[in-house]
């Protein structure tokens, strides 16, 4: 048995980590609730053979968490001595079996118990010195039944080790009474933490059921989003259809229109062929007239040079017709003048 309790301590295995919610930011750590405070020390009872064995056997206590190391300095409630394993119920700190009365003192006096601090308080427990009273009764022991004790051999215990069997009593009463502070108090922060917890996993809870009707929402409004869009580019489909419809329309009437222009443009060069030699013809021609017409001016000149020359030949027709009758009518008077003769 002490082999497996050697194996099982000596084990490589990783501690399990706790998983904590984060801290809300709206809480104030800064009030004398949340202020780290040092942890209120154990009384420690003298060791004894049995419970040294023990801790031999189960080795030192497992260590702390991460996120017990590194959030127990900003918020109280997570003191990694709150997640120790002997703190699962709220009987952790059972009452442990008186040890043997040792009648030289050499135990603690119990007085130091009430030095220590109080968290809920912060002060020391010196002001309830008085409230923890003796406890009668505790386990079965009475201040009463230590009147007269006996030993091994049936001898009766000395009236001086009476006092010391008071003390040790009184101690163990102390011992008692802090440890039912000690369990309270854990079991008030351990109701702080559950509270704690509880109520940053409703937040939690409430805000994913409002992320949650958000992302609802929001998905609606991307699913009206898209069939709106799909809806659109359904119809820009279509329009792009009716588009590229067109375009083949518009290009199939372009080639028909570009084998008109060609024609048009065969013609135009036919024409202005034509029109090329028509000009030539014309300006052939243009220069026939102008050649005509400076020969008519020339033969123009040239009749009217004869018509002169023929009017002055005319007069000098008539002159002389005048002159032959001039000269008959001569002969006439001469032949007259004949015959008288």
């Amino acid at each position: 048995m002490n082999s497996k309790s050697q194996e099982n301590a000596t084990s490589t295995e990783p501690p399990v980590k706790l998983k904590l919610p984060p801290t809300p930011p709206s809480e104030d750590n800064s009030g004398p609730d949340h202020q780290e405070q040092p942890a209120i020390p154990r009384p420690t009872l003298p060791p004894t053979p049995a419970d040294s064995d023990e801790s031999k056997r189960l080795g030192p206590d497992p260590p702390a968490c991460e996120h017990q190391v590194s959030r127990s300095a900003s918020n109280p409630l997570l003191d990694p001595s709150l997640f120790r394993a002997d703190r699962e119920c709220l009987d952790f700190l059972s009452t442990p079996p008186p040890p043997p009365i040792d009648l030289w003192l050499s135990h603690q006096t119990g007085e130091w118990v009430f030095d220590s601090w109080d968290d809920s308080t912060h002060q020391t427990l010196a002001h309830r010195r008085r409230s923890y009273g003796p406890i009668s009764n505790a386990k079965g022991l009475d201040h009463n039944s230590f009147s007269s004790m006996s030993s091994d051999d049936g001898a009766d215990v000395s009236p001086h080790k009476q006092d010391h069997v008071s003390e040790y009593l009184d101690w163990y009463n102390k011992v008692l009474a802090y440890a039912q502070h000690e369990k309270e108090a854990a079991a008030r922060r351990d109701k702080q933490l559950l509270q704690f917890f509880n109520g940053n996993y409703l937040r939690e809870i409430n805000d994913l059921k409002e992320r949650i009707s958000g992302l609802k929402e929001q998905s609606a409004t991307y699913l009206r989003e898209t069939e709106y869009l799909k809806s659109q580019l359904t119809k820009s489909l279509d329009t792009q259809r009716e588009l590229r419809e067109r375009c083949l329309r518009y290009a199939q009437s372009e080639l028909g229109w570009s084998e008109r222009l060609r024609t048009k443009k065969e013609r135009i060069q036919e024409l202005e062929k034509k029109v090329l030699v028509e000009s030539l013809r014309a300006e052939r021609e243009a220069e026939g007239k102008r050649k005509a017409e400076a020969e008519l001016k020339v033969r123009i000149g040239e009749k009217k040079d004869v018509e002169e020359r023929l009017w002055g030949l005319k007069e000098e027709l008539r002159k002389k017709s005048i002159e032959v009758e001039e000269l008959k009518r001569r002969l006439d008077r001469v032949e007259g003048l004949s015959d008288v003769i």
